[in-house]
């Protein structure tokens, strides 16, 4: 019960702290195993988490906050196809419940299928207790069906940026890859033998050339006279002597 009260205030650290404890006194509880998978999925301990529902699972099957749980966390993984199956085991027992519709549909969104998201959305509204039935409607009026408002509704927007909060982390590293600060941090460990191997390079030291001082001219190039073109030469002496003349 502590346990609970700390999910509730946000602390979900403590909450996981104190429910594993209650998991370890009596192992047999679903429920328990239950709300640790709550706690552990909110502090993005996925891999804990599935196996707390799991657990849930198989000491009492078809345990539906068991199946909503794993559900979201499977989605919220980018594992459609498995969220999927977990969405329709739960609404053949809970067909009224309209979350699971949306989810449906979600998933069908992620596995690239618009007609089957479309018709889980749609079957979402036939419930009268549907949660926020303007976000559904904006939601379809997006893929085509239906008129799109002037703007976005406000529980859509404040849906959309809660839930990504959570991931954000993750997705900014697993799937973005991102790797500004691990690279500053590198280059900043880098800094100082970089500028040690800079000041070790050699360097060229010009001469000083003195004020006054004749230019350095380089040696005259010297060929080697082709045959039959050097002074001396028959051909060449007869030209010369019958300029001469």
């Amino acid at each position: 019960m502590l346990g609970v009260l700390h999910g509730q205030r946000d602390d979900w650290a403590e909450a996981e702290r104190l429910i594993a404890r209650a998991v370890e006194v009596d192992p047999s509880v679903a429920a328990a195993h239950v709300n640790l998978g709550n706690a552990r999925r909110l502090l993005g301990r996925r891999d804990d988490a599935l196996a707390s529902y799991e657990r849930a699972l198989h000491l009492q099957p078809g345990h539906t906050r068991a199946l909503k749980g794993r559900g979201l966390l499977l989605w919220e993984s980018y594992r459609p196809a498995e969220s999927l199956a977990v969405y329709e085991e739960l609404l053949a027992i809970e067909p009224d419940y309209a979350d699971g519709w949306i989810m449906r549909g979600a998933c069908h969104d992620r596995l690239g299928r618009a007609e089957e998201a479309v018709a889980s959305y749609r079957k979402a509204l036939e419930f009268t207790h549907t949660s926020n039935p303007d976000k559904i409607r904006y939601v379809l009026a997006s893929r085509g069906s239906g008129d799109l408002p002037d703007a976005a509704p406000v529980e859509y927007i404040r849906h959309l940026f809660d839930t990504y909060a959570r991931r954000f982390d993750e997705h900014l590293l697993r799937h973005l890859e991102y790797r500004a600060p691990e690279l500053l941090l590198a280059g900043a460990a880098a800094a100082p033998a970089a500028d040690a191997a800079r000041r070790a390079r050699p360097r060229l030291r010009h001469r000083p050339v003195r004020r006054g001082a004749a230019p350095v001219r380089p040696p005259p190039h010297r060929c080697r006279p082709l045959p039959g073109d050097a002074r001396g030469s028959r051909p060449q002496a007869a030209l010369r002597r019958a300029g001469a003349g």
